[in-house]
């Protein structure tokens, strides 16, 4: 992979290198996988909070 000498412009004032595209994939899987177990995730941090509570 050949590196870009200066990043790309995704609009807005902002841009990215090569290798912060390269994260794109891992933090995609990262928010299906948190969307996927939301319900878990919620359930967690309720009980969590009632055990606290007390």
């Amino acid at each position: 992979m050949a590196l870009r000498d200066r990043p790309r412009q995704l609009g807005h004032g902002t841009a990215a290198t090569e290798l912060g595209l390269s994260l794109e994939g891992p933090l995609s899987a990262l928010r299906v996988w948190a969307e996927t177990h939301m319900p878990e995730i919620d359930r967690s941090n309720r009980l969590a909070d009632e055990s606290s509570a007390d």
